[in-house]
């Protein structure tokens, strides 16, 4: 759970650097906003992945029928 809130400040500061008035040279591709959300959409994506393998693996949030 610690590692989600570090990849969500993670997210949370990268998004406030880009939209800032002057961002990090490295980060100015991602300040076109087709770019930004494919960007951000993919890491959305992974951590959901993420969450569900490890819901899976625990049991928790299956949908698989339990077998008797």
């Amino acid at each position: 759970m610690l590692q989600k809130r570090y990849q969500s400040l993670l997210v949370k500061s990268l998004k406030e650097e880009v939209r800032s008035d002057t961002p990090d040279k490295d980060l100015i591709p991602f300040s076109e906003p087709s770019a930004k959300k494919g960007f951000f959409d993919e890491i959305e994506k992974e951590c959901k992945k993420e969450e569900i393998s490890k819901a899976d693996a625990s049991g928790r949030g299956s949908t698989r029928p339990k077998t008797p």
